[in-house]
């Protein structure tokens, strides 16, 4: 008996449906195939997870050898704990002291420049005045990334909300107070260095190019570590003493804390399994997390897919 017109009507609806949830979900990203996922050798095998601290659908779907270790282990260890307390306090002591603006402190020419770049974006310079040099040098190359999507976390929120579901211990290798200490101690000069430095290289980019936390981005989905590491750096000068020691400070000290950090909790509970979750600039590299861990007696393997 052939199909009544309510019936055709009705069939062709769930097929346009079928169709476009299908589409839906071949549009949904796929996981990296090179996660920065290395196994810490013990009694029972620890994890480190090199992450990007980026709310990006790309980044966001998790390999699956990435859920299986974390699914594995006992306790999930961050770089800092990220509850709501913490970021009040991370988010406070980016401010400028007393009623500091940046006017006070970036030289004319350098306010400049900094206020064009913005304008030219259709962004107030004032809406950013309060932050602390370092903090604003860091904000203005993710400036031309897409919104992310209302509530999207980010990776490193991701990866803990999993944890907090799956009744894990929650842990965190430092206190977002000495991290902000350690990039504060290089000083004014150093900042306003790296904000120049930043400048020079934004404004360098012609239309449609891909800025700096987008290519970041595009390395770290490739998983090589040497491009990761070149491309994060394409806009810093090295040889300039100021450069060097802000970098020293933001990486170098802070990854010898995360190294100790790690091998403390490990030979104390060599039982638990523990999966630690840090920024992929963290951990490659002769002076990242896993050469230094690997000299303090530890195997570390990257894990593959």
């Amino acid at each position: 008996m052939p199909a009544g017109p309510n019936r055709s009507r009705v069939a062709l609806v769930r097929t346009c449906l079928a169709l476009a949830l299908a589409g839906a979900a071949s549009a949904q990203p796929a996981p990296t195939e090179r996660p920065f996922l290395y196994r810490i050798d013990s009694a029972t095998p620890s994890y480190l997870y090199g992450t990007i601290h980026l709310p990006d659908p790309r980044v966001l779907a998790l390999p699956r050898v990435v859920r299986r270790a974390l699914d594995e282990s006992a306790v999930f260890c961050s770089e800092v704990r990220m509850d709501a307390d913490t970021a009040a306090r991370a988010a406070a002591a980016a401010q400028l002291p007393g009623h500091n603006t940046l006017r006070d402190v970036l030289p004319t020419e350098l306010y400049a420049r900094a206020e064009a770049y913005l304008a030219a974006r259709d962004l107030d310079i004032e809406r950013f005045a309060r932050l602390k040099v370092w903090a604003f040098a860091g904000l203005l190359p993710s400036l031309d990334r897409p919104e992310a999507p209302a509530g999207a976390p980010s990776l490193d929120a991701l990866l803990r909300q999993r944890a907090a579901r799956a009744g894990k211990r929650l842990d965190a290798l430092e206190k977002a107070g000495d991290q902000i200490a350690l990039i504060d101690s290089v000083g004014l000069s150093g900042q306003r260095r790296m904000l120049e430095q930043s400048l020079d290289y934004l404004e360098a980019l012609e239309p449609g190019e891909p800025g700096p936390v987008e290519r970041i981005t595009r390395a770290y989905l490739e998983g090589d570590e040497q491009s990761l590491v070149r491309v994060a750096f394409e806009y810093v000068d090295l040889e300039d003493p100021q450069s060097a020691e802000f970098m020293e400070a933001l990486l170098d000290r802070r990854n010898l804390g995360m190294a100790s950090g790690i091998e403390r909790r490990v030979l104390a509970n060599p039982e638990l399994g523990y999966f630690f979750a840090v920024g992929a600039l963290h951990v490659p590299g002769p002076e990242g997390v896993v050469k230094l861990l690997e000299k303090r007696g530890f195997r570390v393997e990257r894990v593959r897919p």
